[in-house]
């Protein structure tokens, strides 16, 4: 019995330090970017969780204009419809993952220091001041 009481208590130290870990995360928005996401298994909840952190990372907007004249006769009628998409587009290896319940009310909380975010686009950054030297380089040999 006593066994049983210690890790039940162990269960909601671990369980009431993550809540607070949690909460002081998302208090820290100035430290932390981060995601939840909730679904019937872990997978499910994990992958919105990496969505909702990656939409605050890196959007793409695209936008489409469509202007429609109609005239029936003596009437004229024009109508202008306007689509604005947009499209998350990274990919974060370094985030952490708390998962709050598990299945089958899976809820998982992701997150990733700014200064992750800012040293994976320094990286990326890096990476294509390579290409480019790399793109020059072949070109003055003729290598293309």
């Amino acid at each position: 019995m006593k066994t049983l009481l210690f890790i039940a208590a162990t269960f909601f130290l671990v369980t009431s330090s993550n809540a607070q870990s949690i909460e002081q995360i998302k208090a820290e928005r100035q430290a932390y970017i981060w995601g939840e996401g909730n679904g019937t298994t872990l997978k499910k909840a994990d992958q919105e969780a990496l969505a909702m952190l990656i939409n605050q990372v890196s959007a793409q907007v695209e936008s489409s204009f469509e202007l429609l004249k109609q005239e029936k006769g003596t009437e004229f009628t024009e109508q202008f419809n306007s689509v604005i998409n947009t499209y998350s587009n990274a990919t974060l290896k370094n985030t952490e993952r708390i998962v709050v319940t598990n299945e089958p009310d899976a809820k998982v909380f992701r997150y990733i220091r700014r200064a992750e975010i800012d040293k994976i686009f320094a990286d990326r950054r890096d990476k294509i001041i390579e290409f480019a030297n790399n793109g020059q380089e072949a070109a003055a040999r003729l290598q293309m």
